[in-house]
C-alpha cells in the first residue's frame, strides 16, 4: 500500500496519524477500526466474530486439557499419578 493510499485510509476512518505519532494514539485508532469493524460485520451477518472465536478458541482449550490430563495420568513416573493415589 503506498503511503498517500495509507494516508486517505487513515484519515477516512478519522485517524490522521503522522510520522511523529506516538503508538499509543496509533493503536488507539486501530482498535476503534476494528471495533467499527466488527460492529459493521456482526450488523450484516448478525453474529460477532470475535466472539464466536472465542468460543471456539474456549472449546479448544477444554478439549486439549482434557486430552493432556488423560495423556498425563496414564504415564508412569513424575509426570503421571503416583501409585500411592
Amino acid at each position: 500500500m503506498t503511503s498517500s493510499r495509507r494516508s486517505s485510509a487513515a484519515t477516512a476512518a478519522g485517524c490522521r496519524i503522522s510520522s511523529a505519532a506516538t503508538s499509543t494514539r496509533a493503536s488507539g485508532c486501530f482498535a476503534r477500526e476494528q471495533r467499527e469493524l466488527r460492529d459493521r460485520f456482526k450488523n450484516v451477518v448478525g453474529i460477532d466474530p470475535l466472539e464466536t472465536v472465542s468460543n471456539v478458541a474456549q472449546k479448544n482449550y477444554q478439549r486439549w486439557k482434557a486430552v493432556q490430563e488423560e495423556v498425563f495420568s496414564r504415564l508412569p513416573g513424575p509426570w503421571g499419578k503416583s501409585e500411592k493415589e
